[in-house]
């Protein structure tokens, strides 16, 4: 075929670097349905892509490959890993429901190895991001009935954890976190996310060490290569800074963040990012400034499909509006705000609506505000 002749001739003049035109090798390979050669450079250029900061290119070049995997007789182990990488390029583009699912089946090809319950923890860390609390806690506590592995066996402890603080249980989520730290001295990424949990709970909590533990997040990230772990980190120093009152390090923490979500290709990361620094700004009575932050974080949100991050977005438009006298165009925002937290059952932001409500009535002085 046309395809067949140009990807040959392509190889034969690449062979001594064919990282350069690895994209049309593998298009090229992949309609010829050369399968060997589409599971090998397709997988090449989505390490490629992965590395740019392109998750979806990632994912279309990783689903070919696996599809050629599927005639040829690939082993086991570099097939869970093809599907594991794609499971974190779902991750990375907000589409957390195709993650879970990704991760499963990698799982799925390694039968009841510590490694098989690792990626179910990933699996069920998806469905925490997805809204299901429920299924993710019966993940975990499965990986933890089954797994021996410190590496399993805290990826499910760190999991349960950020449940826990999703809850307002902040002294169980402080000791699952402990029971990381116990569990293992080494530098993994399990225990920068306990670390980074553990210094949220504290936040909340008011507890003394909350910097602390987030400063060590950030070190053990940094050391490891982890900018989407670091930017979590910065994160949390940012909501410890607006805790306290320290509105220009906030700022500064949130900006580093978005920073490092652009600088990785994360979508849903950067869209909270924009939106953090859109609602300190709006907070700050920095109107102007706010609002590309906010719309640049509800694009991302609509394009994930994120209701409750578009709802949350839309809240702080409303407010955004209000407080510069929009008042039409603030309650249209609080209505499709409202709209969405129904769609997504999230009572919380239905409560942030009504409130908000009250806020514009009090600002229009039109009515007066609801109890």
């Amino acid at each position: 075929s046309v395809h067949l002749m140009a990807a040959e001739e392509i190889e034969r003049r690449a062979r001594r670097r064919p990282e350069r035109f690895v994209a049309e090798l593998a298009y090229h390979f992949h309609m010829a349905q050369r399968w060997d050669k589409t599971w090998e450079y397709n997988q090449m250029a989505a390490e490629k892509a992965s590395h740019g900061q392109a998750p979806l290119q990632a994912i279309r070049l990783l689903e070919r490959a696996l599809e050629a995997a599927d005639h040829l007789e690939i082993d086991s182990v570099p097939r869970s890993q093809a599907q594991r990488d794609l499971g974190d390029a779902f991750e990375r583009a907000g589409r957390f429901e195709q993650a879970a699912s990704a991760y499963e089946g990698a799982a799925a090809g390694l039968g009841d190895d510590d490694s098989a319950w690792q990626l179910r923890a990933l699996a069920a860390r998806a469905l925490v991001r997805l809204g299901r609390p429920d299924e993710a806690r019966e993940m975990f506590d499965a990986v933890l009935e089954h797994a021996v592995s410190a590496e399993a066996r805290t990826e499910a402890m760190t999991g349960i954890a950020g449940l826990e603080v999703r809850k307002g249980h902040f002294e169980e989520a402080a000791r699952w976190c402990d029971m990381v730290f116990e569990i293992t001295e080494e530098e993994t990424e399990s225990v920068a996310r306990a670390h980074s949990i553990r210094a949220l709970a504290s936040t909340r909590s008011g507890w003394s060490d909350a910097t602390d533990h987030a400063k060590r997040a950030r070190e053990i990230y940094d050391r490891i290569g982890d900018v989407a772990g670091a930017a979590n980190a910065l994160n949390n120093l940012a909501y410890h800074a607006f805790y306290v009152g320290s509105w220009a390090e906030c700022e500064s923490h949130h900006r580093a963040a978005l920073a490092a979500r652009e600088q990785i290709g994360d979508v849903l990361g950067r869209a909270l990012a924009s939106y953090n620094l859109g609602e300190l700004l709006v907070e700050q009575g920095r109107l102007d400034e706010s609002e590309d932050f906010l719309d640049s974080a509800l694009a991302d949100f609509r394009g994930a499909g994120h209701l409750v991050g578009e709802s949350a977005t839309r809240l702080t438009m409303a407010r955004l509006f209000a407080r510069l006298g929009n008042v039409e165009g603030a309650e249209a925002q609080f209505e499709r705000a409202e709209g969405l937290a129904q769609m997504a059952s999230a009572d919380e932001q239905l409560v942030d609506v009504a409130f908000g409500r009250s806020e514009l009535a009090l600002i229009s002085g039109d009515r007066e505000p609801d109890t």
